[in-house]
């Protein structure tokens, strides 16, 4: 079972590692949560894995599932976010730039969001 920060990395080197791994190699703390959230039915993981696409609460749990939007990258999250917010500021273009050169060197200096970073940069 992977800790809730362990992922697994693959390059074509270990492709084929990836083929002789099983379920619970890819189940961690965080899976549980997912299906809490979604009120998921987990009853279908005490059955053989080849019986659950002929599972009814593996098959709700799919329909479901695919129903989430996934964004699984930093990249996509940050234009995603700009797009978003782009007029809301402001309008002006030399105002966002400023606006995103405030941010980044906000980020620069201040790594992380915790209260000590913040007190002994001031």
């Amino acid at each position: 079972m992977l800790s809730t920060t362990q992922r697994i990395i693959i390059s074509p080197k270990n492709a084929n590692e990836l083929l002789e791994k099983e379920i619970e190699d890819f189940v961690c703390v965080k899976t549980n949560n997912l299906f809490k959230r979604f009120a998921i039915n987990t009853d279908f993981l005490k059955l053989d894995p080849s019986t659950w696409k002929s599972n009814e609460d593996f098959q709700k749990s799919i329909v479901l599932l695919k129903k989430i939007p996934v964004i699984n990258d930093v990249a996509e999250r940050g234009v995603k976010l700009i797009e978003e917010y782009n007029d809301k500021i402001t309008k002006d273009e030399s105002q966002k730039q400023y606006l995103l050169q405030v941010v980044s060197d906000y980020r620069k200096k201040f790594t992380d969001h915790k209260k000590e970073t913040l007190i002994t940069s001031l």
